[in-house]
């Protein structure tokens, strides 16, 4: 059987198309697949980021809540801090310190306990954070590891993608504006001497800030109370 030149070039040409069409389909079939992939790795990115935010919401409460615990424990007033102090409203730093051995309290020449807490494994550090800005407020609480994996404000050369901090916030009972005692030399007397503030609750108010595709931030926050019972 003889072909001729025309029907040989017709033959060679419809080849060609199906090559064409073929490559254009396995194309858009991998266009396809790789957003689905890629969006598949942002997705799990973004939940995994959420699972490590959320545990360090939790952390942070549970620490200060175990300052009160230890305090309880130990017969001190709830919201007793290192060196005789208390907790004041404001912004902290909060995590564990690692350095500590546990709770040690301050003796007197006797050898009993005089109240004043000089170590707790606990870190509870005032800071000034200088705006609201999620970017600026990253930079300044960012998280670190430490040569242990284990996440740390103290400055190493192994940043992480999160931040944290907390705003403690008072809640107070008594207002030395308005709540009055009465004199003791004379009960039935009109109360005429203010009672100081006293803060009897606390709000935690823990945030974390996630960095995002190296531009973008999130912050969440988890809030909760500690009062001086359990």
């Amino acid at each position: 059987m003889y072909f001729t030149s025309s029907h040989l070039q017709s033959q060679k040409g419809f080849t060609i198309m199906e090559l064409i069409v073929g490559m254009t389909i396995f194309a858009i079939s991998m266009t396809g697949i790789l957003a689905l992939l890629s969006t598949t790795i942002q997705n799990a990115t973004y939940s995994r980021q959420e699972i490590i935010a959320s545990n360090l919401l939790r952390e942070q409460v549970e620490l200060v809540k175990n300052i009160r615990n230890s305090n309880i424990r130990s017969f001190l007033p709830f919201d007793t801090v290192k060196n005789n102090q208390t907790i004041t409203p404001g912004t902290y730093f909060v995590q564990n310190d690692f350095t500590s051995t546990g709770v040690k309290l301050n003796q007197n020449n006797l050898g009993w306990s005089d109240g004043i807490i000089t170590e707790m494994p606990v870190s509870l550090s005032w800071v000034t954070l200088t705006t609201s800005n999620s970017g600026t407020l990253f930079h300044e609480a960012q998280l670190y590891f430490d040569d242990q994996w284990r996440y740390t404000h103290i400055h190493t050369s192994t940043g992480t993608e999160y931040a944290s901090y907390m705003i403690i916030k008072p809640l107070e009972f008594q207002n030395g504006t308005n709540v009055l005692k009465v004199q003791k030399d004379n009960p039935n007397s009109t109360p005429s001497v203010p009672m100081p503030k006293i803060n009897q609750w606390y709000i935690l108010d823990a945030r974390v800030i996630v960095k995002w595709n190296g531009e973008y931030y999130r912050e969440y926050d988890l809030e909760s109370v500690i009062t001086d019972w359990k």
